[in-house]
């Protein structure tokens, strides 16, 4: 019982590597992206959360791709106490987003798959990419 389940998240990870690779096209610019996706399967109605260190004098962007059948995924940027200080909701339903950090903070990224509540749950394979570069210089 318990290799089965090994096995099968295993073949979750591959199947969910493989996805990002054929159909996560992302355009980086001069951001250098984390070699590292971070990777979900996610049922409709669940939320998953990262949480990350980001430093002071970079800028980020971080990319949302979801299978196509999952809808538009809900994501929001949390301080390490819970404050909201982004929520694509308000943005609509942007799946990147850029921004500069002024001081060193651990934040969270969490991530929601739309739907659930009804009978019928469906799952998919979610990536969360990060990209970071150092923030310009500005002036004189």
């Amino acid at each position: 019982m318990f290799s089965l389940i090994i096995v099968n998240e295993a073949k979750a990870q591959f199947q969910c590597k493989r996805f990002v690779e054929k159909r996560c096209k992302v355009f980086w610019d001069d951001y250098v992206p984390n070699p590292q996706n971070i990777l979900a399967e996610l049922e409709t109605g669940q939320t998953s959360e990262l949480n990350m260190i980001f430093y002071r004098g970079h800028d980020y962007r971080v990319i949302l791709c979801g299978e196509e059948h999952l809808g538009d995924l809900r994501f929001k940027i949390l301080s390490s106490k819970g404050d909201v200080l982004f929520d694509n909701q308000e943005y609509d339903m942007t799946q990147e987003w850029d921004f500069t950090m002024s001081t060193t903070k651990r934040l969270i990224i969490e991530v929601t798959a739309p739907g659930g509540g009804g009978d019928f749950v469906e799952s998919g394979c979610v990536a969360v990419m990060i990209g970071l570069r150092p923030t310009p210089k500005k002036g004189f």
